[in-house]
């Protein structure tokens, strides 16, 4: 198990859960919350830790399909979150999410379903990894409502499958 720093302590990440309880956790995350090498952490109602050193929304995907149960409740903690992610965030039923960088939709998205989030910079989208246009996965979103969380899992999907079919072509969709 990876030991993490919290609040100055050292620990398993265990302790988060009662952390959390009094609300501590929530107050700093903003100062300084160390994400380490990691692009996703999550903290499990049963105060057990889970991360991902994957680019995008693809580790969200996967906690959709292999793990979704976990996440119910959880706080999540991820460096950039757009529409997309935001979607993918309501799917699995998080209760808080914390980005230094969110997108004003992904907070309309979050607020609306109930979760709660937290960010430092927030900005009108998120752009592709080469800044010369929006991301592939909040261009597949951009249609669609707030309210339909499904359509915009199914775009998403769709969307990962077409970037990975143009990159085993060669083709340059973003």
């Amino acid at each position: 198990m990876t030991r993490r720093s919290f609040l100055g302590l050292v620990g398993c990440g265990g302790c988060a859960a009662a952390l959390l309880a009094f609300g501590l956790l929530r107050k700093r995350e903003r100062k300084g919350f160390d994400f380490g090498d990691n692009t996703l952490v999550a903290y499990f109602a049963d105060g057990t830790e889970w991360t991902s050193r994957e680019r995008g929304v693809k580790p969200l995907v996967d906690a959709i399909d292999g793990m979704r149960e976990r996440f119910a409740g959880a706080m999540c903690y991820d460096r950039v979150v757009g529409r997309a992610a935001a979607f993918l965030y309501v799917k699995l039923g998080v209760s808080y999410v914390f980005a230094p960088v969110m997108a004003k939709g992904a907070v309309a998205i979050l607020k609306r379903h109930g979760i709660e989030p937290s960010f430092d910079l927030e900005v009108p989208g998120i752009r592709n990894r080469a800044n010369d246009g929006p991301c592939p996965m909040e261009h597949a979103v951009r249609e669609i409502a707030d309210t339909d969380v499904d359509a915009a899992v199914a775009a998403i999907r769709a969307q990962m499958e077409r970037l990975r079919q143009s990159t085993m072509t060669g083709q340059n969709l973003v």
